[in-house]
């Protein structure tokens, strides 16, 4: 007789995405390895960096929300990303927005119900350089083309 099949099946052991900077590669820190509180505090910078973040390099982005964007910025990528301080510390904020965008993109399922972060990050095929930036008057991106799907 077989045996019956497991009623709940968890695996502790987590694989988490890398971030190239310098050669170097570091983990993103996954959801999962975050307290409800952390998470919750992640979910307010999100919040803030979304609203602010389409501001940048308008005359409507006032000292104040500048600031405030790169202390968001700052914390979310810290939170985000498993590397030693130095290396936060040489980041600029369009390379922290980068990450930030990365992580966000992998926490947020893209098929309601299923769980599966499958995302363009998560697929993409190209790799992306977060030393390169536009110009502020530039309209166009640095980043890879994303693929549809």
């Amino acid at each position: 007789m077989a045996a019956p099949a497991p009623l709940l099946n968890l695996d502790t052991i987590v694989h988490a995405p890398v971030v190239t900077i310098n050669g170097q590669r570091y983990p993103l820190k996954p959801r999962a390895m975050k307290s409800i509180v952390e998470v919750a505090k992640l979910q307010t910078h999100g919040q803030l960096i979304e609203a602010i973040a389409p501001k940048i390099g308008t005359p409507a982005l006032t000292v104040d929300e500048a600031t405030s964007l790169a202390r968001a910025l700052d914390e979310v990528c810290r939170a985000a990303l498993d590397a030693p301080a130095a290396i936060h510390d040489k980041l600029d904020d369009f390379q922290r927005l980068r990450i930030c965008e990365v992580f966000i993109e992998l926490q947020t399922p893209s098929r309601p119900g299923t769980g599966a972060a499958t995302t363009p990050a998560t697929t993409r095929k190209t790799k992306t350089s977060i030393g390169a930036r536009s110009s502020r008057r530039s309209s166009a991106s640095t980043a890879a083309t994303r693929g549809n799907g």
